[in-house]
């Protein structure tokens, strides 16, 4: 049985295949990513990972998606600088346009032990997502002025209408009943 002295409580077993529980949660917690990863395409990456234990690797990767801003699965292999022995791993990783920055658990050959890693590098054909604009609204425009509008209402033209006859004023004589009226 190995004991890794930097990180207490994780003992792996190569003979027997007894991982501890700390190994075993990483290992769940990252298959919780790939349920998503058949769903999108992959992307590449190059970079540097710092081994915990004082080893120092270079190496490449492969992610489970290739949106910028996101999370995803990584598997890769890295060349252990001190050791001089190969360290396939598998992590978790943030993708950005540009870069990634990991956290891996990996084997080494030589040492014949698992050990763990924090890796950056850059990226290629990672895609940029798309900025979300809020929904438009409908924009209301107000006047300034205080003053109410008021439309006047038409007035009819008046009609002239007919008026009677009063016939003569009563101190204006008629005429005569005897004489006839021309």
């Amino acid at each position: 049985m190995l004991q890794n002295p930097y990180f207490a409580g994780i003992t792996v077993s190569i003979g027997d295949k007894m991982i501890s529980r700390t190994v075993a949660a990483f290992a769940v917690a990252s298959l919780g990513v790939l349920p998503t990863a058949s769903k999108a395409d992959t992307a590449f990456g190059f970079g540097i990972s710092f081994i915990f234990g004082g080893d120092v690797a270079v190496g490449v990767r492969v992610f489970s998606d290739d949106e910028a801003e996101r999370g995803a699965f990584a598997i890769g292999l890295d060349y252990k600088l001190r050791s001089n022995s190969w360290r396939p791993n598998a992590g978790v990783a943030y993708l950005d346009e540009d870069f990634y920055i990991d956290l891996s658990v990996g084997y080494d050959f030589n040492a014949g032990e698992v050990d763990f890693g924090a890796g950056l590098g850059l990226t290629n054909n990672v895609k940029k997502t798309a900025p979300v604009t809020p929904a438009a609204t409908p924009t209301v425009t107000t006047t300034s002025d205080p003053t109410p509008v008021t439309t006047p209402t038409p007035t009819p033209s008046p009609t002239p209408t007919p008026t009677p006859d009063p016939g003569p004023a009563p101190d204006e004589p008629g005429p005569a009943p005897d004489e006839p009226v021309l």
